[in-house]
């Protein structure tokens, strides 16, 4: 008889499950919320052309890169942008980047910090 005591597991030994605890809700408080009621992210041709690009704004747009054009550049730019078909959020980054930059100082506040999570989004590693 002692030696069935010993071998038997303590059915005791086990804890009771409990239920999943009620959690309350979490709000959260994302400043980027606000700042998307920024008009540049309707881009009425992502579902039109596959790929937008009109060189005679681009050579307008390279005109306007020098100190003091900043804030045409901006609109410009920022029109631009606008236009964009699909393919181009991966083939021209850079023109992303650019308008973020610009949009620091010309462009509605938290504009730039979408711009650049666009950029980080479709930014291809060494391409």
């Amino acid at each position: 008889m002692l030696i069935l005591q010993g071998i038997t597991p303590s059915v005791n030994a086990q804890k009771e499950k409990k239920g999943f605890k009620k959690g309350g809700v979490v709000k959260l408080n994302d400043s980027l919320t606000i700042y998307s009621q920024s008009d540049i992210f309707d881009f009425p041709n992502i579902n039109k052309l596959p790929y937008y690009q009109n060189d005679a704004k681009l050579k307008k747009i390279r005109e306007m890169d020098i100190p003091g054009q900043e804030r045409q550049m901006y609109s410009e730019l920022k029109e631009y942008v606008k236009n964009f078909g699909i393919e181009n959020f991966s083939k021209n980054v850079a023109m992303i980047w650019r308008l973020a930059k610009l949009s620091e100082t010309h462009g509605p506040s938290g504009e730039s910090l979408l711009l650049y999570k666009l950029v980080l989004k479709h930014h291809q590693q060494g391409a």
